[in-house]
């Protein structure tokens, strides 16, 4: 069978592509700089200042986003500079450009689900919209923070939890249910019994039993 397919056919054109891209570490005399090329051409950049404030700035071209390639630009990043940036060392950005529609239609922020903050007032660099140290920017990124997947995990757990609970209320109301279904049977029979048992004549103050006596 020849497996001429479209799907095949990008599947194989995808894969050459990732073959093709590669991320390179560099620095200057102002920043850390993490490129992703595609063959010879810069597609994505990711900088970190070296200066006190380091401030961050990323870029990725409108064809390789939602690849999950700033990622592994900040990654790669992580890997070179925290033998240079104390992981206690707070990041910053300007003002967050990264608002962008989902698959959904929602507004996000891409910074704001990497785990930047909004500086507080008090900081010595407020002016600038969100902070994140250097350490909790690296746990995101290389798997250790709370990433969707492992949301989407949680939830599908905590749906078959709700599920099995509510399976299990049923369960035990059911058999309840049956208990105490079983229990009225029980009383009526016996109340049963006693009331036939009176009318022949085997209780205390009956009619007939008050004939036979006299």
């Amino acid at each position: 069978m020849n497996n001429t397919s479209k799907g095949i056919k990008r599947k194989r054109y995808d894969t050459e592509r990732e073959d093709k891209l590669n991320i390179k570490f560099s620095e200057d005399s102002f920043s850390y700089i993490t490129k992703l090329f595609d063959g010879n051409i810069e597609v994505g950049e990711f900088t970190i200042g070296k200066n006190k404030l380091h401030d961050l700035k990323i870029h990725i071209d409108d064809a390789y986003k939602s690849k999950g390639y700033s990622k592994k630009l900040i990654s790669k990043m992580c890997e070179e500079v925290t033998s240079k940036i104390s992981p206690e060392e707070m990041l910053y950005i300007d003002s967050d450009a990264s608002w962008e529609k989902n698959k959904y239609g929602e507004l996000k922020s891409y910074w704001e689900y990497l785990g930047m903050k909004e500086t507080p007032t008090d900081d010595e660099y407020y002016g600038y919209e969100k902070q994140i140290k250097l350490k909790d920017l690296c746990k995101k990124v290389s798997g250790g923070g709370k990433s969707r997947k492992s949301h989407k995990l949680r939830k599908t757990r905590k749906s078959h939890k709700l599920r099995n609970s509510r399976k299990s209320h049923k369960l035990r109301k059911s058999r309840k249910s049956r208990k105490s279904h079983k229990l009225r049977k029980s009383r009526k029979s016996r109340k049963s019994r006693k009331s036939r048992k009176n009318k022949k004549g085997g209780g205390p103050g009956c009619a007939p039993c008050a004939g036979s006596l006299a």
